[in-house]
């Protein structure tokens, strides 16, 4: 209704947290057990909502989360492909939507269908564009299930961007119920004395995609840190610090209405081979806790920030 997210026709705030498809490391793992050992956690940081990406939530994380009470945002793996569009890649993933929605819509946790992450690219200019495919997918979801919300997200870049609709245009947000951002400004604050801070750039997104009347999500925003480092680069205080500014953030924009949700990605860090310099050494380090389960310093931020009155 208008900017805010309902349930059972009551406005709700989501206080999420994300996580990867990786039953080793402990990020949304297959077996009920595990299920149930992340449930706690999630629960401990005073979430009441969990985003299953990139990939479809397992039905033991949808059976748990329906016993729990707790709300889902499920995704086709639409990820990282600009190509998406194309004849056999569009097919697989609307192939993939339909089974993720057949199969999870009789749960009750699932509040949440998104379409795709970080693939969206509109050039009508150069006519390049990826559309067609989210716009099928927006309509093929609403045919499968019209009781659920639809989302997408993305790097939202609002009034910072000079080409907004290259990146999130009016014609695909018409098509969405909720709109999701990507934001991680402002992680490279203070590595440059020389260099203005930018973590208050995520207020420009926000305020721009408020603009289009719709409930707004930021669906990613983080910053690597290692168990134990204590110097700037991947330091734990460092992140810290930044899930204080995010909590901070997360609390005015929900008190001036242009937020309705939180997922700070990620839960745990996860094996990754696209990740090996030194500190990452094989894995993505945003983790507010390490792959075995570890708490980061800023695991007792978000928990204690999503645990203050809104």
């Amino acid at each position: 209704s208008g900017r805010n997210i309902l349930l059972n026709g009551e406005p709700i705030i989501l206080k999420g947290i994300a996580g990867y498809l990786d039953s080793e490391c402990g990020n949304f793992p297959q077996t009920p057990a595990a299920v149930e050992r992340m449930l706690d956690t999630i629960e401990d940081l005073n979430c009441n909502f969990v985003r299953a990406g990139h990939v479809p939530p397992s039905k033991a994380l949808l059976d748990a989360c329906d016993r729990r009470g707790l709300l889902v945002w499920a995704e086709v793996p639409a990820y990282w492909q600009p190509k998406v569009h194309y004849g056999a890649q569009r097919l697989r993933a609307l192939a993939m939507l339909e089974s993720m929605i057949r199969s999870g819509r009789n749960s009750a946790s699932v509040i949440l269908w998104s379409i795709g992450n970080e693939c969206f690219y509109h050039d009508p200019e150069n006519s390049q564009s990826n559309i067609s495919y989210f716009m099928e997918a927006a309509d093929r979801c609403r045919e499968l299930d019209p009781s659920r919300l639809v989302t997408y997200t993305g790097g939202f870049e609002g009034a910072g961007n000079p080409h907004l609709e290259k990146i999130c245009p009016k014609s695909l947000v018409d098509r969405l119920d909720v709109i999701g951002i990507n934001s991680y400004s402002g992680q490279e604050d203070g590595a440059d004395p020389g260099v203005e801070p930018e973590f208050d750039k995520h207020w420009d997104k926000l305020r721009a995609a408020a603009e289009y009347g719709k409930p707004v999500i930021i669906a990613e925003i983080g910053i690597d840190a290692v168990l134990g480092e204590e110097g700037f680069d991947y330091g734990e205080a460092r992140q810290a610090e930044y899930y204080r500014k995010t909590m901070d953030l997360f609390h005015q924009a929900v008190a001036e209405g242009v937020l309705q949700g939180l997922i700070p990605f990620t839960l745990s860090d996860f094996k990754t081979p696209i990740k090996m310099g030194h500190f990452q050494a094989g894995y993505n380090r945003k983790g507010i806790q390490t792959a075995d389960g570890k708490s980061k310093m800023a695991y007792q931020v978000v928990k204690e920030g999503y645990g203050r009155k809104m």
